[in-house]
């Protein structure tokens, strides 16, 4: 009996430990995720920034 309930705690600590690492590993994929569309938006807005200092640009000089 004190085997079984040995085994059952090492089960139970095993899958304990499985959810940890994936719940880690979902909270760094949605780190990742909102780094890269953070980015991504950054990226974009300088684009679009730089778009505009151009065009004053072009209008400064007419």
């Amino acid at each position: 009996m004190a085997g079984f309930i040995f085994l059952l705690s090492i089960m139970l600590e095993f899958v304990i430990h499985i959810n940890e690492a994936t719940l880690v590993f979902t909270q760094k994929s949605i780190v990742y995720e909102t780094t890269r569309f953070v980015n991504g938006f950054n990226r974009k807005m300088s684009i679009v920034f730089f778009a505009a200092r151009l065009n004053s640009f072009f209008v400064t000089l007419q």
